[in-house]
């Protein structure tokens, strides 16, 4: 109470916060903890948000960046960048490369040999021959 005391009124130094000393030593940590996958996230972030920018988007965050890219390899982040780097507009070939339904090849279904395969559409109309009443 005393400590509290002397802080109100002026006359000590102010109290330091348990861990307060910590977090600065955390955050010293985390600069040092650098890998080249986080650098790699921040050339794309640096990037895409820059015509975010331009385009009136608003700027994506780490995060977000490191959702889109959790199921990438860091190997192929190196032939991502250097695909992206080639092409004209590096926004539009990112956000293409990395979709995963552009990239699904069409398979031609299975028909199976109890079903009839479906004729084209003007094989489907059968004409009948006029019936004789014989």
């Amino acid at each position: 109470m005393q400590r509290v005391s002397m802080y109100i009124a002026g006359n000590g130094p102010a109290p330091v916060k348990k861990g307060e000393g910590q977090r600065n030593e955390s955050s010293r940590a985390r600069k040092d903890r650098a890998t080249e996958r986080g650098d790699m996230m921040e050339y794309f972030l640096e990037k895409l948000n820059r015509s975010r920018k331009y385009a009136g988007l608003q700027p994506m965050n780490m995060p977000r960046m490191g959702r889109l890219l959790v199921a990438i390899p860091t190997q192929d982040l190196y032939y991502l960048k250097s695909v992206c780097d080639q092409s004209k507009d590096f926004s539009k070939k990112f956000w293409w490369e990395v979709n995963p339904k552009k990239h699904e090849t069409k398979q031609p279904q299975k028909v199976s040999p109890l079903q009839p395969r479906s004729a084209p559409q003007e094989m489907r109309v059968l004409k009948r021959a006029p019936r004789s009443l014989d």
